[in-house]
């Protein structure tokens, strides 16, 4: 690998704020961008200590603003603006107590792997569910049998990421949409709405909506035009 790690300002703040020093991860779907060769604007972190401390810190530095996103999952982001950029940072307690438990409880693999940063220019990358060759065959696959019971909007996101990335859905994560898709009328109307948003935005949308038919996602989806 040898690309540059996005907004290198930030890490050694983080790394200087926390005491005592633990480890600081760069997780999600910014790493996934990176071996992509994509160029990430959100960043996610993760790592086990103070998070509010923490992201106080970073928005103090740069002059950004800082909110919780949520308080019992320790999770907050920071809005700054570097040379005219914007950056959004959310920041939260590693999932699990460890790393290991953070990456398996995600929903696809292509989105659980990890980078320690180690300072603004050194990091090691850790892939523990084989992340890597899921993006190599182009493929969306869950991290455990149960991802998308744990969180069913989820159903809606391997579609939305697929047709983003110009990937295919893994034959077993059709089956669990098939067996979970009852759920999706159980998600607030605003998660499904930011999802089904995000995919409208996407060139060829009208593919997501016909693999919402065809695995039978409409009738949770939209029950009252049925």
């Amino acid at each position: 690998m040898n690309f540059n790690l996005p907004f290198p300002e930030l890490y050694p703040v983080i790394l200087e704020t926390i005491h005592p020093p633990t480890k600081v991860y760069l997780v999600g779907g910014c790493v996934r961008d990176l071996l992509l060769g994509r160029s990430p604007q959100d960043i996610d972190l993760a790592f086990s200590a103070d998070v509010k401390k923490v992201s106080r810190r970073i928005a103090n530095v740069f002059e950004g603003a800082v909110y919780s996103l949520d308080d019992e999952r320790q999770t907050m982001r920071v809005i700054v603006e570097i040379d005219g950029e914007k950056w959004k940072l959310d920041i939260a307690l590693l999932r699990g107590g460890s790393l290991e438990g953070d990456l398996r409880t995600r929903d696809f693999t292509v989105n659980a792997m990890a980078l320690e940063i180690l300072s603004d220019k050194r990091y090691e990358l850790i892939d523990l569910l084989n992340g890597q060759l899921d993006l190599k065959n182009k493929v969306i696959r869950s991290c455990n049998t149960t991802s998308l019971v744990d969180d069913p909007i989820r159903i809606l996101r391997s579609v939305r990421l697929a047709l983003a990335l110009g990937f295919e859905l893994d034959t077993e994560v059709k089956e669990q949409m098939v067996k979970a898709v009852d759920l999706v009328s159980q998600v607030s109307s605003e998660r499904q709405r930011d999802e089904l948003f995000k995919l409208l935005d996407l060139v060829h949308s009208i593919n997501g909506f016909r693999l919402f038919r065809d695995l039978g996602i409409f009738e949770y989806l939209f029950p009252c035009f049925l």
